[in-house]
């Protein structure tokens, strides 16, 4: 049964990514298929529900995706457009700095930046970065899910940095 909640839910979350960036690219041009993939995301959400309504556990699962609402994209604002020295040296980008061969490098300074010491600067802005953001109502929309009648047990497993799970109020004894 989790299998066919979370195929239900990814599938209900993609097709709401893809009306959201078809009405953005769109600006007002009607679509053909819109009508079609509603149909099959409200399909999708009230399978779900009525799955969630039928069950005494819910796992949530959240990554990178997750931390976003509609209007932000934090990978974006916290890659080369918004941390300093990656405008600085353009041999570095978001992506070549996200890795974590970084972290074998060599300790110390260098006027190269190829270091771990640039790799703990590079995370620990992109930690304070995640953690200033305030949770979208997502997060309280699946606590209150958590805390009907019928539950017993919710867990969330994540590996968002981000802190906003606790942050909504959820007990740390059950994120993972």
């Amino acid at each position: 049964m989790i299998d066919e909640i979370v195929f239900l839910l990814c599938k209900a979350y993609g097709s709401i990514h893809y009306i959201l960036y078809i009405a953005n690219l769109s600006k007002g041009v009607e679509i053909d298929t819109l009508p079609t993939i509603v149909g099959e995301m409200e399909a999708c959400v009230d399978k779900a529900a009525e799955l969630i309504l039928n069950s005494d556990a819910i796992l949530f699962t959240s990554g990178t995706g997750w931390i976003l609402s509609n209007e932000s994209d934090i990978n974006k604002d916290i890659s080369t457009e918004v941390w300093p020295p990656l405008l600085k040296y353009s041999e570095l980008d978001f992506t070549r700095m996200n890795n974590a061969q970084w972290f074998r490098k060599a300790e110390g300074n260098s006027d190269k930046h190829n270091t771990a010491n640039f790799s703990y600067a590079f995370w620990a802005y992109r930690y304070n970065t995640y953690n200033s953001i305030t949770p979208h109502f997502g997060y309280q929309i699946v606590k209150q899910w958590s805390e009907m009648n019928h539950i017993k047990y919710s867990f969330n497993f994540t590996g968002n940095i981000d802190g906003h799970w606790l942050k909504s109020g959820w007990n740390p004894s059950a994120l993972v």
